[in-house]
């Protein structure tokens, strides 16, 4: 994957939940998606993994269509 092919915004261009329309994250190399509870975490991941109301867009604000891999929080069993 060259360099070009980066995610680096996802918008959210259908309201979602609690998602406003038109909502952009910004990415950088590492974004740690944080909050107090019900401030909308749950909603954004769930909207990204709904993909037909989200844009992912690379460095030179170009549409991308990559592949979303989605694992619920409650389907991880970490390893000690």
């Amino acid at each position: 994957m060259g360099n070009n092919n980066i995610i680096r915004k996802i918008k959210v261009i259908e309201e979602y939940k609690t998602i406003p329309k038109d909502f952009v994250l910004e990415l950088k190399q590492l974004t740690v998606i944080t909050g107090e509870n019900n401030s909308g975490k749950t909603n954004f991941i769930e909207a990204v993994n709904n993909e037909s109301g989200v844009e992912f867009i690379d460095k030179n604000d170009e549409k991308l269509n990559p592949e979303i891999v989605y694992i619920a929080a409650e389907n991880i069993r970490p390893s000690y």
